[in-house]
């Protein structure tokens, strides 16, 4: 496909256009404090008169309206409680349910008072600004000019509201993303459609109407439907909550006096995806006493909703009003005739005579991008075009007519796409929600190597750095860890305590990350996946670069590290790549501490894949598409285990003098990964400190480390090649890796290796049945249930297992593991003893369960940490193994000591060391690697120091 070839620099429109969209530079960070809303509607209502052009006359009428509902949503969200969801931890924690109830009741309570003693104020201002949002919806309804009296109402009545004294707290208070009109393809016509649906549903207007919006998007739906609802001749009011906080004082009093006076009572929200606010909205309108028949849900239908039961919350005794994906404002638009000249307007502005036509190729490419609305609630609608230009070379060219938000909450993507003008394809103009630009053609980036798209990646995040700027992190001053990466951050850190600590501790990791956040603040991408960069034979051209830094389910991140974090994962770099593309970036942009917060958002952004990719495997429409996210679960996974085996032994490398070993020793160290060197506290596999120390003292005393895991060899060859073992055994005995030689050595017979061939190749087309890539001879396979792994069941095993004689299985509640019959840890480690001559007397092993009793019996020393079950203790104990006191890492340090005699360790600070100037310099993921190796005893009284880690 060929490449329009003009600048559209000299057009006076394309400069009238962009000087409309560059006023709203602000707009890159959209999660606006409540003090930056008040000074964007002001310049709103000032530039209103001034603007000649219609359809910029319609984006000030559209963005009155977004910007007066997002400030009396903030002001709602600051009135409402703000306390941890009560019912989600009952779920959790079933025995505690009739306490964590009563604490719930009583912590509502609570915040009832103190509502009613010190929020009044707020309340009465609250209530004023209501007036603001009904002129706004009556301007917008009504197409009202900037001469109306409305809109000189509007103007005088939000100047003197804004004069008014408000809480610090409550100014600085960033307003919260409304997912439909941003992340989703939603305009304000498709809330007036819903609102004449429900009219047309109705052939009198009987009685009241109570309309209750589910925030976000329910207060921005609820008085525009309730505007359009009175033009239609009923009578009603509006209200919007947030039910999955519960009901404020203020909430529950006005909701109570408007249902009470209702004949009918409407939920109305975007899209429902699971249908659980649905659900809570309408048990929240039955404890004030509304009964279901009166209630009726108004919401739009999307594509990705496979479940119809879920738009009602799961209720089939509440009525529903909706609208069809294909009758929403953007879906007509689109197919309507005003496109096409748009299109060709955008185009023959500089280049007369272009014209929009039917093309079978497009057609075909537009069926594909159609079939992709059904993937997911967040995929924006987009439509392809073709053109048929008249100068003599007569290609057709093709431009992108893609949803990007609405309003303000859309002109990011033309910014991003003008500033970033040579890593993106052409843009030629933003209208009616949509960014039009140049359709390159898919090319296999594929050509270029691992190094040069790194550099791409990392030149492309610099310019957004440069380019793209913000002035502050968004997250930076709120008091609260609720907003940003560093909550996802936080949640994941937590880990390493109890749960009864988990939220008590999250104030404290919110204040320590915020030493992590960046100086250099900018409009990140948040997506670099493989299919996002296309080459249209000269560079590599990043897409769908717009949308992925904020909203739901977006990071809320502004730090670039993130993304160089995120093309680490999804461009699968290795570790040279990963530190050429930092060093690339640094070079650009002197970003100090990138590095120090790498490792941070590496955490972040797998943990968040990962959650994505098991969420929509389970939803996903086809077993193919199943498998394939579950692939991208494991991968996430996988990645978050190697980022943080190349942080720990980096800081194992600086905490011991020792060298690396060059050859193998007759002492060797048998070694269990999970359970002993690794614990899940980050809900992944990881050591602690106590890990490192042992390794340090192993190294010290001439030991040769060799792991003996059922995890798969790309782990062990990872595991060795950070920390400097020696080798390691793969996949419960059927590889055996040797670092030292650089050689890898099957352990397995090749009829067996056939048969683990052709048993992967039938189990991989049976649905429910997911097998892990990452294993190369082994197989590992499991289902999934309530949103977990679990082990195949035994029987069905077995019946796969008839026909393939020379293997077997072994099971756990997770996973099922099918291996060579014969094959095992005690036997790999003979092997493996024998082939490096290794003593038996001067050998070590320590295991955790019962698959490691065969390697412990091995050897003339074994160990059996503290937490391994109270079989394997007994059976320990009848055949002479020590049992350490400690549990996991520590039990493994103390072994080690137990063998050497070595009480040194690892030279690192704890946590509760004196010297409280050095913590500071140490990085945070240090520290919790410590709190990771604290006692049961040590934790309690950690939680009477609650601000402290």
């Amino acid at each position: 496909m060929g490449t329009l070839s003009y600048e559209r620099a000299h057009d006076p429109e394309h400069q009238t256009e962009q000087l409309f969209y560059e006023r709203y530079a602000w707009c890159l960070n959209p999660l606006q404090p409540l003090d930056r809303l008040f000074v964007q509607l002001g310049d709103e209502l000032e530039w209103y008169p001034a603007l000649e052009s219609e359809w910029q006359r319609q984006e000030a009428r559209i963005n009155l309206y977004l910007l007066t509902c997002a400030i009396h949503c903030t002001v709602s969200d600051y009135l409402a409680p703000r306390l941890p969801s009560f019912s989600k931890l009952a779920s959790r924690w079933p025995r505690a349910r009739l306490a964590l109830s009563a604490a719930g009741k009583a912590a509502l309570g609570a915040n009832h008072l103190r509502s009613a003693l010190f929020d009044g104020a707020v309340l009465s201002w609250h209530r004023e600004w209501e007036g603001c949002v009904n002129l706004a919806c009556g301007i917008l309804l009504n197409e009202l000019g900037a001469q109306s009296p409305q809109t000189a109402q509007l103007a005088a009545m939000s100047r003197e509201l804004e004069g008014r004294d408000l809480p610090r707290t409550l100014r600085s208070a960033p307003m919260q993303l409304v997912s439909g009109f941003r992340a989703q393809d939603l305009t304000h016509h498709d809330a007036i459609a819903l609102a004449d649906a429900f009219d047309l549903s109705h052939s009198t207007h009987d009685g009241s109407l109570a309309i209750v919006g589910a925030r976000t998007a329910g207060a921005y739906f609820a008085p525009l439907m309730h505007a359009r609802l009175q033009q239609r001749g009923w009578n009603s009011s509006w209200i919007a909550v947030r039910p999955k906080t519960g009901l404020g004082h203020w909430e529950k009093k006005n909701l109570l006096a408007m249902t009470s006076q209702a004949a009918q009572v409407l939920i109305v929200d975007d899209h429902p995806d699971t249908g659980e606010t649905i659900r809570l909205m309408i048990d929240l309108l039955e404890g004030c006493g509304v009964s279901r028949e009166k209630i009726t849900v108004v919401v739009p239908s999307h594509e990705a909703q496979s479940d119809s039961g879920a738009l009602t919350g799961g209720y089939t005794d509440v009525k529903l009003v909706t609208i069809s994906p294909q009758d929403s404002h953007k879906h007509k638009i689109l197919a309507s005739e005003k496109m096409r000249r748009l299109i060709e307007q955008l185009i023959s502005s500089v280049r007369p005579g272009a014209v929009v036509i039917d093309d079978e190729d497009t057609n075909a490419i537009n069926r594909q991008l159609e079939a992709h609305l059904y993937d997911d609630f967040q995929v924006h609608i987009k439509r392809v075009f073709a053109l048929k230009m008249p100068w003599p070379d007569k290609k057709i060219h093709r431009v992108l007519a893609k949803s990007v938000g609405w309003g303000w909450l859309g002109y990011h993507a033309y910014l991003a796409g003008n500033r970033l003008h040579e890593f993106v394809p052409k843009v030629y103009g933003l209208r009616d929600g949509m960014l039009f630009s140049e359709w390159i053609e898919a090319q296999p980036y594929q050509a270029h190597s691992q190094g040069e798209i790194a550099e791409r990646v990392a030149t492309y995040t610099a310019a957004r750095v440069k380019r793209l700027s913000l002035a502050d992190d968004p997250a930076a001053t709120q008091w609260s860890p609720s907003v940003g990466g560093s909550y996802t951050l936080a949640k994941v850190l937590r880990g390493v305590y109890p749960p009864y600590l988990r939220w008590l501790k999250m104030r404290a990791l919110w204040k320590t990350l915020q030493a992590y956040t960046t100086t250099r603040p900018a409009f990140i991408d948040g997506n670099l996946a493989q299919n996002e960069w296309l080459a249209d034979g000269k560079n590599l051209l990043k897409i769908d670069y717009e949308h992925h830094g904020f909203g739901n389910p977006a990071p809320n991140v502004v730090d670039a590290a993130y993304d160089l974090a995120l093309a680490a994962l999804k461009l699968n770099l290795s570790p040279d790549v990963q530190r050429s593309m930092l060093e690339k970036y640094n070079g650009l942009t002197d970003d100090q501490g990138a590095g120090e917060r790498l490792v941070l958002h590496a955490l972040s952004c797998g943990h968040l894949a990962a959650e994505w990719a098991r969420f929509h495997a389970l939803r996903a429409r086809t077993v193919q598409a199943s498998k394939q996210l579950e692939a991208e679960h494991i991968h996430a996974c996988n990645f978050l285990t190697y980022t943080l085996a190349a942080f720990c032994a980096e800081q194992f490398a600086e905490g011991t003098a020792e060298a690396l070993n060059t050859e193998w020793s007759k002492n060797l160290f048998f070694l269990d990964l999970d359970g002993v060197f690794d614990r899940s506290s980050f809900y992944f596999p990881h050591t602690t400190v106590s890990g490192m120390a042992a390794l340090a003292t192993l190294r010290r005393h001439g030991y040769s480390v060799v792991l003996n895991t059922g995890r798969p060899v790309a782990h062990v060859r990872r595991y060795c090649s950070s920390y400097g073992l020696a080798g390691g055994i793969a996949e419960y005995g059927c590889v055996f890796v040797d670092r030292i030689a650089g050689r890898e050595k099957l352990l397995i017979d090749a009829e067996s290796r056939e048969q683990l061939t052709g048993l992967r190749t039938r189990l991989m087309d049976q649905n429910g049945v997911f097998i892990d890539p990452t294993y190369e001879v082994a197989i590992r396979g499991y289902g999934l249930q309530s949103g977990q792994a679990v082990g195949l069941p035994e029987t069905f095993v077995r019946e796969a297992l008839r026909e393939f004689p020379r293997l077997t299985f072994i099971s756990s509640p997770v996973d099922t593991y099918i291996v060579p019959v014969g094959a095992g840890k005690g036997s790999s480690t003979r092997k493996v003893m024998d082939k490096m001559m290794a003593v038996r007397e001067t050998s070590a092993a320590i295991g955790d369960t019962d698959n490691d009793l065969p390697m412990l019996g091995c050897v003339a020393k074994a160990y059996v940490p503290a937490n391994a079950n109270k079989e394997m203790r007994h059976e320990a104990l009848r055949l002479g193994h020590s049992l350490m006191r400690a549990p996991f890492q520590r039990g493994l340090l103390q072994a080690v000591q137990d063998l050497t005699g070595d009480r040194q360790g690892l030279q690192t600070i704890s946590p509760e060391s004196e010297h409280r100037d050095q913590i500071q310099k140490q990085h945070i993921l240090m520290t919790m690697l410590e709190i990771g190796d604290r006692t049961a005893v040590q934790h309690l009284i950690s939680a009477l120091r609650r601000n402290r880690l």
